[in-house]
C-alpha cells in the first residue's frame, strides 16, 4: 500500500505537474505572439493535467492515507484550478495593451 498510495503517485504527480508547467509555458508564449485560440487550448490542457492529479489522488489514497491531502492548504491544487482562468484572461488583457 505504502509503494502503489506514495511512490507511484508521487511520480504521477510529477510528471503531471511537469506537463502542466510546459502547457503553461506555451500558452504563455502563444498569448505574447496573439495567438490567443492556441493559448486557450494550452491552459485547457494545464487545467487537465491538474485535474489528473486531484484525481490520482482518489485512485491511490484509501485506507490509512485515505485523508493524506484533506484541506491541503500548502499546494492547494483545487484552488490552483479556478485561478487559472482568472490568470488567463488577466494576461490576455496585459498583452492587448
Amino acid at each position: 500500500d505504502v509503494f502503489s498510495q506514495h511512490w507511484i503517485f508521487q511520480s504521477e504527480y510529477l510528471s503531471s505537474c511537469y506537463r502542466a508547467l510546459m502547457h503553461l509555458d506555451d500558452g504563455c508564449d502563444n498569448i505574447i505572439s496573439g495567438n490567443y485560440f492556441a493559448a486557450k487550448n494550452d491552459y485547457n490542457l494545464a487545467k487537465q493535467e491538474i485535474f489528473n492529479i486531484l484525481n490520482s489522488r482518489k485512485i491511490y489514497f484509501k485506507g490509512y492515507f485515505k485523508d493524506w491531502f484533506k484541506n491541503d492548504r500548502k499546494i492547494f491544487i483545487s484552488n490552483l484550478i479556478n485561478h487559472l482562468d482568472k490568470e488567463f484572461e488577466s494576461a490576455i488583457i496585459l498583452n492587448k495593451r
